[in-house]
């Protein structure tokens, strides 16, 4: 349950971060 929370928290991060360079580029 811990990891899939991680794994969760992880992926919208690593999308937030691809959004937002995206957004700058």
């Amino acid at each position: 349950m811990l990891y899939r929370l991680i794994y969760l928290f992880l992926t919208a991060t690593f999308i937030s971060c691809n959004v937002s360079f995206c957004l700058f580029q």
